[in-house]
């Protein structure tokens, strides 16, 4: 019988997507100073459509120990569940020949899910980030099945850690360390703004607006429908404006949001992008005046950059918001109006002192502490501050 090689001091990451790569890298390297950090990568990262986001993954030096291709044949929630089966299935087989000492998994996407079953059947301890929120769509669900499967909670805020412990897990294993993203903006870890504008042909002396919208399966049907709106409300800024406009996510439905952009009329103000490097995106956040569609980015980094922005549908649900954020339906008027109110300076002016929710950019630290005590230096186990 062939047995398991050990992989006694490695972390072995599971990541499906460009937005889990992006917010993990500090805590990853961090980690590097104990651990060897490798990843499993699969989703978005091998899929040319999204900017195929393994090379980023690659040119920041980490090791890639298995590429999980998911073939998804059409855009449903259907396909969502093949993906899910199929990550399993290969992570099965390499967890049946390789031992890491523990996994990390971030927030509540599909591959986090299928990530989470199969550590645990394959009795794998769990580290995972930023459980305990609430939001609307599936990630709910997804979010509480990976936190029923993990061993260890790092959560972002203290009100998710009540969330978890109403749930029965054991408050000894939730610990509060903040936003993995908020570590960048805190720092101003990220490249100058005007050098990303100008590699990216985006006039920096103008005002600019991002926009990022993600499929949700309760208002899949009507998807193509509301990103038409939200890019014709955009178009009524004018020349003015620089429009970002960034790719959707790998979910049912994303496929018809990515043919409504790519039917944007020619026009210099619109610049449209698979993916951008999580750096570059942060930069050119840092210096833009409004955010609209339905991204967690908005309610996170956006409140760490205290930008104006407006939230569409039911995608964000329930999480906690900062003061910069508006939330809206898919009505014209109501979005046009919305636009108007957080472009006015009154309304920017009193985002300007509000409380970030999200931590004060030292999650890397903390995580890398906690990790180092309940792992290797065990003397100091019984001594973790929650």
């Amino acid at each position: 019988m062939k047995t398991k090689k050990s992989k006694e001091n490695t972390c072995i990451y599971i990541s499906g997507s460009r937005s889990d790569y992006g917010l993990m890298k500090n805590t990853l390297k961090k980690l590097d100073e104990k651990f060897k950090s490798e990843f499993i990568v699969t989703g978005m990262h091998l899929s040319s459509q999204h900017g195929k986001t393994i090379v980023e993954i690659q040119k920041d030096g980490f090791k890639i120990s298995e590429k999980i291709k998911v073939e998804i044949e059409n855009d449903s929630m259907v396909d969502m569940s093949n993906g899910i089966y199929q990550v399993i299935q290969s992570l099965n087989k390499y967890f049946k020949n390789n031992q890491p000492k523990f996994t990390i998994i971030l927030g509540d996407r599909w591959e986090a899910l299928a990530g989470a079953i199969a550590s645990a059947y394959n009795q794998i301890p769990i580290c995972h980030i930023s459980g305990g929120d609430i939001s609307g769509g599936i990630d709910n669900q997804n979010r509480l099945a990976i936190s029923s499967f993990a061993t260890w909670h790092f959560v972002e805020h203290s009100l998710h850690k009540k969330h978890l412990e109403l749930s029965g897990i054991d408050k000894k294993k939730i610990f509060v360390v903040g936003y993995p993203g908020m570590d960048q903006i805190v720092n101003h870890d990220y490249p100058n703004h005007q050098t990303v504008c100008k590699k990216f042909g985006i006039d920096f002396r103008k005002k600019k607006i991002i926009m990022v919208f993600h499929s949700t399966y309760e208002e899949m049907n009507n998807v193509e429908k509301y990103s038409k709106i939200l890019l014709k409300e955009i178009s009524k800024l004018g020349k003015s404006f620089e429009k970002i406009i960034i790719y959707p996510n790998s979910d049912a439905g994303g496929k018809k949001i990515i043919q409504t952009i790519s039917k944007l009329k020619k026009d210099e103000t619109f610049h449209v992008f698979k993916n951008l490097p999580h750096d570059e995106f942060l930069s050119l956040m840092s210096k833009t005046d409004l955010m609209i569609g339905n991204s967690s980015s908005a309610l996170t980094e956006g409140i760490g950059f205290k930008i104006p922005a407006i939230n569409v549908g039911v995608r964000q649900n329930n999480r906690i918001r900062g003061k910069n954020i508006i939330d809206c339906d898919y009505n014209s008027k109501k979005i046009e109006s919305s636009i108007k109110k957080a472009l006015s300076k009154n309304f920017s002016k009193s985002i300007k002192s509000s409380t970030n929710p999200y931590g004060n950019g030292k999650t890397a630290e903390k995580i890398f502490k906690k990790i180092n005590c309940i792992f290797v230096d065990t003397k100091k186990k019984g001594k973790i501050k929650h």
